[in-house]
């Protein structure tokens, strides 16, 4: 009986220590900065992005070699919205997502901002509101995003066999059945050229088939009443398009002129001959 109660006095000395220990340990420990988000991985999914949203074939980042927690995007984005995940396949992770929903991406860029990181609702996303070519960065240390501005999508080559010029500044006015036409580079197939008389004070824009159709696409300069004189063209560049703004050239000096369209960078050089 002796031997017992030793025994048990030693197990509540022991209970006693042990209880006394973990009351020293209770003190909770708080991390107030976010932790780094560790991943080897970052796509972009939404229609904006790419892929549209196909989230088993997302749009990926690029890790930097400086700093691998930091990835970069540099592309095409089109007008919609986009957010990001850390991996592929499953709605149900965690996004990465503007502190704002529809928080905005233009041609201003965004300089440096905080993101958020969760699964589930708000679904607040990010919204490209001007399509063009940007670079973004990501850094999953500092919890941060940048969004930079770099250029318009290029485009397309026109691919046509045929160009003309019609107008009240051409030979033969607004006579689509008439219009001037011009020659073809038999080396370069998005190079027309045509030498020919221009009145002054009139304008004239072109197209590529002609077909009596006015509601064709035609190309037009990029700001109305673009200046066409014996110093060249004031703004080489040209769009095209059907309906919108019927921007035109406009012939300030009258005389013969030598005009050269590049239908792959939509240019026109104009060069004054006598």
């Amino acid at each position: 009986m002796k031997t017992l109660y030793q025994y048990l006095g030693m197990v509540t000395l022991l209970l006693t220590t042990f209880l006394t220990g973990c009351e020293g340990e209770k003190e909770m420990i708080i991390i107030d900065e976010q932790l780094p988000i560790k991943t080897s991985t970052l796509f972009m999914v939404g229609d904006a992005a790419p892929c549209g949203w196909d989230i088993n074939n997302p749009t990926p980042f690029s890790a930097t070699e400086e700093e691998p927690l930091t990835f970069i995007y540099e592309g095409k984005l089109n007008t919609g919205e986009f957010k990001c995940c850390i991996k592929a396949g499953n709605w149900g992770n965690p996004f990465i997502r503007p502190m704002v929903g529809g928080t905005e991406i233009s041609q201003d860029g965004i300089a440096e901002a905080p993101f958020a990181m969760h699964a589930g609702d708000p679904d607040d996303k990010w919204r490209v509101s001007h399509a063009a070519i940007y670079r973004l960065t990501f850094n999953l240390r500092l919890w941060t995003m940048q969004a930079e501005y770099l250029g318009e999508i290029p485009q397309d080559p026109i691919q046509t066999e045929t160009l003309f010029i019609i107008g009240g500044a051409t030979p033969n006015g607004w006579d689509m059945g008439n219009a001037t036409p011009l020659s073809k580079d038999s080396k370069n197939p998005y190079l027309f050229s045509a030498e020919v008389s221009l009145k002054a004070d009139e304008t004239f824009k072109a197209f590529m088939v002609k077909d009596d159709t006015w509601s064709q696409e035609f190309l037009h300069p990029v700001e109305a009443e673009c200046a066409v004189a014996k110093s060249g063209v004031a703004n080489q560049e040209f769009k095209c398009y059907k309906g919108g703004e019927d921007f035109q050239w406009k012939v300030v000096d009258g005389g013969r002129y030598r005009l050269e369209f590049d239908l792959e960078h939509y240019t026109l050089t104009v060069t004054f001959l006598d």
